[in-house]
Order: C-alpha cells, then structure tokens, then sequence
C-alpha cells in the first residue's frame, strides 16, 4: 500500500468519523447541556442553536456526509484490494470492514454519548460549513426521497 492510499483510508476514514460524532453530538446534546454550552461559549452556542433549528437540513447533510466517507473508504479499500488478487486481499478488506464499522460508527458515537456538551461546539462549525457546500446536493437528494416516500402514508396506523 503507497503513501497515498493509506493517506485516503486514513482522511476518509476520519470523515466518517467526524460524521459520526457530530450525529450522536447534536442530537444527544439536549436543553440543559445546550444552556451550559450557551453559558460557556456563547458564540458556538448560537451555532449549535443554527443547526438544531434546522434538523432535518442538519441530519441530512451529516447523513449525506457520512454515506459519501464510507464510500470513498470502501472504493479506495477495493482499489487498493484488486490491485493485489491474493488471500490476504480478502483477509485485509475483512479487517478494513470491521475497522470501519468500529473506528467510524461505534467509536465516535459512544464518545459523543458520553459528552455531548465537549463534543457539539467542536463539531457546529464545520458541520454548517458541510450543509451549505452540501445544499445542491442535498436539496436533490431530499426531493428524490420525497418522491419515493410520496405513496407511502404520512401516518402510519396503529397497531391493535
């Protein structure tokens, strides 16, 4: 594996990550941990407040942001694997798996469970510069989904 393709695993494996974390961060922060925020930096408060305004703008560009991590990871893994057709070809995108399922899911959502109130400020500015570079995309995205949800009712009945 070259300089560059472990510097690839590595920036999108680290996208991942931070998606991950500004996920659980954001929407485990909750009113009481948001005011000690407020109280401790005013400025990155208000940003967190700009983005909880507007979750589903919010989720679906940390979503967006997310998916597009894990793909390029998992296309540069693939890269990577064919260039080499042995058994550790196999072996080594087994291991890039569960590193990626551990190291950019499990691991930053439990830290981000644990203090929210450390990790939302870091993650507030970066996550509102992502859903205006994202907002081309993402309004795409969101009206494809509409589509696609649209024959499906807004409520669903209830279970007897």
């Amino acid at each position: 594996m070259s300089e560059l393709e472990l510097t690839l695993l590595l920036l999108f494996a680290g996208a991942g990550f931070f998606f991950a974390l500004s996920e659980t961060a954001l929407l485990t922060l909750g009113k009481w941990r948001l005011r000690q925020v407020m109280e401790r930096s005013p400025e990155r408060g208000v940003l967190i407040r700009k983005l909880l305004a507007e979750p589903h703008d919010m989720l679906a560009t940390i979503t967006l942001g997310n998916t597009m991590a894990h793909g390029a990871f998992i296309a540069a893994a693939w890269m990577i694997g064919i260039q080499s057709a042995d058994w550790s070809t196999g072996l080594a995108l087994t291991l890039l798996a569960v590193a990626l399922l551990l190291f950019c899911e499990v691991v930053p959502k439990t830290l981000a469970v644990r203090r929210p109130e450390l990790w939302a400020p870091w993650v507030a500015r970066p996550v509102l510069w992502a859903m205006w570079l994202s907002t081309p995309v993402r309004r795409v995205a969101q009206w494809i989904n509409g589509q696609l949800l649209r024959p499906m009712p807004r409520v669903m009945p209830q279970l007897p």
